[in-house]
């Protein structure tokens, strides 16, 4: 499942996402950075704050999954990738923003157990990506 966030400009349509199931994206035709001979290449930092990797949690139970991006340049899009979770919402980033802490809910199938690998990535606006991935376990 994978989910983009970001504010589309009027008009734009929005990109499917697995599943169906879409936030927002970022309109590639947005204005960039304003000083446009700027060379950023470095891609925007992720931190998974919380829970920690490896962390059990009953089965049924809503693990919250709080992640800080940061760029120089504004982040363009933030995504979630999660194997074994059921539906749950991601919060988007203002556009423009060089930095957000979000936290999103990952609901657990009651009566499942295993290992769930959430990745999480980001791109700027200068097409910089980066991601980091963790997993929980379900018991």
């Amino acid at each position: 499942m994978a989910f983009f966030v970001g504010g589309p400009a009027a008009g734009a349509s929005l990109l499917g996402a697995a599943l169906g199931v879409v936030a927002a994206c970022a309109d590639p035709a947005r204005p960039t950075f304003p000083d446009s001979d700027d060379p950023d290449t470095t891609p925007p930092s992720i931190s998974i704050t919380s829970p920690p990797s490896d962390t059990m949690v009953a089965a049924g139970s809503v693990v919250t999954v709080t992640v800080h991006v940061a760029d120089r340049s504004p982040i363009a899009s933030l995504t979630c990738a999660v194997s074994g979770a059921v539906n749950f919402g991601f919060p988007a980033i203002a556009p423009g923003d060089t930095a957000a802490t979000v936290a999103f809910p990952i609901p657990t199938a009651g009566g499942a157990s295993g290992i769930v690998t959430v990745t999480v990535g980001a791109t700027d606006i200068r097409h910089n990506g980066a991601s980091a991935p963790f997993a929980f376990i379900v018991r």
